[in-house]
């Protein structure tokens, strides 16, 4: 079986600009269905949108897409969307990164750090704390 993937990123998703926006998805949706897909996914690899504490410029573009994407029959099933640096609240990751900066500063060496990668991996709890943008957008922690 053949796969088709489709790549997207930084979008930077401003509601401000929604013109813009609208050209390039409908040029997107143009794209793909002339060039007929054969069992497509979609991979979105960050920066969504531009300001991770804004829920509605997440509602707004996750709403355009989702319409766009169900037209040319893609299911949810087969999208994927890892957050980017800008759609993180930068609110919720000050935490994070004073965490981040103790542990690079302890460990200057690489060997320190891949000997003790497992138990970064556990204490940060990366599995756990993993989220889709539809999670995103939902987590109490991320400010509208």
């Amino acid at each position: 079986m053949k796969y088709t993937f489709v790549h997207l990123s930084d979008l930077h998703y401003i509601e401000e600009k929604q013109e813009a926006y609208d050209l390039i998805c409908d040029r997107l949706n143009k794209d793909l269905t002339l060039n007929n897909l054969e069992n497509p996914y979609v991979i979105f690899s960050g920066d969504f949108v531009y300001s991770g504490s804004s829920q509605q410029a997440f509602d707004a573009i996750e709403s355009k897409f989702d319409k766009y994407l169900t037209e040319l029959e893609i299911p949810k099933g087969k999208r994927y969307c890892t957050p980017g640096n800008h759609d993180i609240s930068q609110e919720v990751i000050k935490k994070i990164a004073v965490m981040q900066r103790g542990i690079l500063s302890e460990m200057n060496e690489e060997d320190v750090f891949n000997d003790s990668l497992s138990e970064i991996r556990a204490q940060l709890n990366f599995e756990k704390n993993s989220k889709t943008i539809s999670d995103l957008k939902k987590d109490s922690r991320v400010t509208a």
